[in-house]
């Protein structure tokens, strides 16, 4: 339904769903305006325990399924070291 909506031709899954869900949890962006309408976009970027709790996994060895830090997270860890 929802891929319809968004003339998206790929077939959305559950796992497609969970991938989605860990990647916006870990790499901010959770609260993009397409999720939160009339919210703006905020750099807020969950921790692998609130991501795990959430998904309903008990080690993050079961979120390395489904996520991957991208650019921006390594960016933002790196400036908040230094």
């Amino acid at each position: 339904m929802i891929a319809l909506r968004l003339d998206i031709a790929k077939r959305i899954t559950t796992h497609t769903g969970r991938r989605t869900f860990a990647n916006l949890c870990l790499n901010g962006g959770l609260y993009a305006s397409i999720f939160a309408p009339g919210a703006r976009l905020l750099d807020t970027v969950l921790s692998k325990e609130s991501t795990i709790t959430m998904m309903g996994r008990t080690s993050a060895k079961g979120l390395e399924a489904y996520a991957s830090p991208d650019e921006r997270r390594i960016m933002q860890e790196f400036k908040k070291s230094a």
